[in-house]
């Protein structure tokens, strides 16, 4: 490379070729094996839902209907310290993420707010003489007030 030649190769493509890949790109639309990998997690997920859901059942109505579980403290003292855990849980891997996600977006709203503020407010301390710069003054500082 020190002698400023080309190492590496050409790939010349005809114009249908740039034009397939141009509107697979522009759809969006991924590799078949990425859409069956979709499919796939998607029923992973669906089947883990009914495996929760008959699990959370089966350890509800077992203490409901065993007369030892009723009787026994130290075992109801478990499966309420479970039952917090399965709260505890379920606010760690659903509730704060999308928490998280959502205060996320919140502050930079904000931020981006404050930087428009700071932004008119520059603008309006130092005029500019052009009409044109005038007008936009005059939008903006409408649409802040909105």
């Amino acid at each position: 490379d020190s002698d400023g030649e080309f190492s590496g190769h050409y790939e010349i493509k005809t114009s249908s070729q740039s034009k397939e890949e141009g509107e697979s790109l522009s759809k969006g639309t991924g590799s078949v094996e990425q859409e069956r990998q979709r499919r796939a997690n998607f029923f992973l997920k669906l089947a883990f839902i009914f495996i929760v859901f008959a699990l959370t059942l089966l350890a509800g109505i077992v203490p409901i209907k065993n007369k030892r579980f009723r009787q026994n403290q130290h075992i109801i003292g478990i499966a309420n310290t479970f039952s917090g855990g399965v709260f505890l849980a379920i606010a760690f891997v659903h509730i704060i993420p999308e928490t998280s996600n959502t205060y996320y977006l919140y502050i930079l709203d904000k931020m981006s707010q404050k930087v428009l503020r700071e932004d008119y407010e520059h603008r309006r301390q130092f005029k500019l003489e052009d009409g044109v710069a005038v007008e936009v003054h005059r939008v903006r500082e409408y649409t802040q007030d909105q």
